[in-house]
């Protein structure tokens, strides 16, 4: 690889891990810091900025020593530790952004579905947590024990080595299609029923509960966004690993073809998916005005100060309008809540 092929992948992951680690802990910040954040929406979403977080941290590194030291490792016990460790720590937040996703449709599923039903695994957000990084640690533990040091001329380097588990072409075959099964095709496939169900109630029927006609209207809207940032979330999520699954597919079954892609191709594959654990705190910024508003405060609680939003776009926004003009939002109101109920904090 030539110098200027080299600074240009350096530059580009720099960027992506620069903007993935400050937004995902502003994320992080936001919803633990402030006030009436704390809901089940927004701490799963935690738990996906959380996977963001450690993708970037041992994902970029590696992408960058492969591209500048030929994936050339260090030997010894450590070496070999680490290589097991890394492998397995750049594949555990992919399996935990998808269950996590999973989650959120389940929640929304639920809460717009039956909302005058508790259910209760949705108050202890903590148990989901470990839930979902139990088991994707399960389902990604075979990659961390196939990692090897292995000598090459002299030199030390950090592979996969799938003969451990047996045929490694075969062992290589079951884990990436169970991956590809597992965290892509079937969660997508689920969530995008879960969602179709929840659209289709709050573009089609009214919210149920005795509400005023301009609390109904606010209910509603708010709903809505929040849904649609989250489908949004979830395409987008689609869109960029949908290359890499298309990359282990043919290392898999047609490692021919692989080998005569161009350096651009095999380089673009790879930098699409890591480019989502960049995208989703912008996604959740631009497409959720609570998030908004918090990050607009915390802006200018450090000096910095961004520009209003236009008054045109203001009236679009039920949670902006009350608060404006001092009233109470009924997305926070008691009185559209069974009794009994605590007080519910908005996505």
């Amino acid at each position: 690889m030539d110098e200027d092929r080299k600074i240009a992948i350096t530059v580009i992951y720099v960027i992506l891990f620069l903007a993935a680690i400050l937004g995902n802990a502003l994320v992080i910040y936001v919803v633990l810091r402030r006030p009436g954040m704390k809901s089940p929406t927004n701490l799963l979403l935690v738990n996906m900025a959380i996977a963001d977080l450690l993708f970037a941290l041992f994902m970029f590194p590696l992408a960058l020593a492969r591209y500048h030291v030929r994936g050339q490792w260090i030997g010894g016990p450590f070496g070999a530790f680490s290589c097991h460790a890394i492998f397995f720590m750049t594949h555990l937040p992919i399996a935990g952004s998808t269950t996590t996703l999973i989650f959120i449709a389940l929640e929304r599923f639920f809460a717009i579905m039956f909302p005058h039903r508790v259910i209760k695994i949705f108050r202890q957000v903590w148990i989901i947590t470990v839930v979902i990084w139990l088991s994707s640690s399960l389902l990604m533990m075979p990659v961390g024990i196939a990692a090897h040091t292995t000598e090459k001329n002299g030199q030390i380097h950090c592979e996969r080595n799938w003969s451990v588990f047996g045929d490694p072409r075969k062992a290589s075959r079951t884990f990436y299609d169970a991956t590809f099964v597992v965290t892509y095709a079937a969660p997508l496939l689920f969530m995008a029923i879960l969602y179709a169900v929840i659209c289709h109630k709050l573009w089609r029927r009214h919210a149920p509960g005795r509400q005023t006609v301009h609390a109904q209207r606010n209910s509603m809207l708010h709903k809505r966004q929040v849904i649609r940032m989250l489908i949004i979330v979830v395409v987008v999520f689609a869109l960029c690993w949908l290359p890499t699954h298309v990359q282990h597919f043919l290392i898999t079954y047609f490692p021919e073809v692989h080998a005569h892609l161009s350096f651009v191709t095999r380089v673009t594959m790879n930098l699409v998916g890591h480019t989502n654990p960049a995208i989703n705190p912008c996604l959740l910024v631009g497409l959720n005005i609570r998030y908004r508003n918090e990050f607009l405060r915390l802006f200018r609680g450090i000096g910095v100060a961004p520009m209003d939003m236009p008054p045109a776009l203001a009236e679009n926004m039920p949670e902006l309008r009350t608060r404006r003009t001092g009233t109470t939002s009924s997305l926070t109101s008691s009185t559209s809540r069974p009794r009994g109920w605590p007080p519910a904090a908005n996505p």
